[in-house]
């Protein structure tokens, strides 16, 4: 009876000390899963930096396009030619895309910042306006709708009724485009 109460005893002890390893593996595991985490979150931090970076450098490669961003976000009829309105809707959009691909891991001051950025001048507006704003609500409706709230805070003009879903074709511009 001794002989079992021993072995039993024995027994116990040792799957203590394998569920005491296995727990430490895990507690192992888990700080290796942090360091990855922190390590994948500082890895997207950088690629937002060079994302704007490269927008950046994009807009001030070569003075004709810097002088194209400038006329365009001060007013877009500073526009004159097709070229120079297809360059900054493009430049524009590329902004644009930017602020999307960074909506779910930016905080609320950021999400405002951004939009802040992207409509408060005249020329920017009138991009998001009539070429993003519909890109924009079909990635997030609450990004449209945040966006939506800043143009109208800061040109008193409600886009409630603005019909976001037509399309103006690459190459035609809403201040040439008839409705039927």
């Amino acid at each position: 009876m001794e002989l079992d109460l021993v072995a039993q005893l024995i027994t116990s002890i040792a799957t203590f000390l394998v569920a005491v390893i296995l727990l430490q593996q895990l507690f192992k595991q888990n700080k290796e899963l942090n360091l990855q985490h922190k390590d994948s979150e500082r890895d997207h931090m950088f690629q937002r930096f060079v994302s704007f970076q490269s927008i950046a450098v994009e807009i001030t490669r070569t003075k004709e396009i810097a002088d194209i961003w400038v006329k365009g976000a001060n007013n877009w009829k500073n526009l004159i030619e097709d070229s120079e309105k297809l360059i900054f809707r493009n430049l524009y959009n590329l902004q644009c895309n930017m602020m999307m691909n960074n909506w779910e891991k930016s905080s609320p001051t950021e999400r405002v910042n951004a939009a802040k950025m992207c409509i408060t001048t005249e020329g920017t507006a009138t991009v998001y306006k009539y070429y993003q704003r519909r890109p924009i609500y079909n990635h997030s409706s609450d990004m449209g709708k945040l966006w939506d709230k800043i143009y109208e805070e800061t040109w008193g003009e409600s886009l409630d009724n603005f019909d976001k879903e037509k399309v103006i074709p690459y190459g035609k511009f809403h201040d040439e485009v008839k409705d039927s």
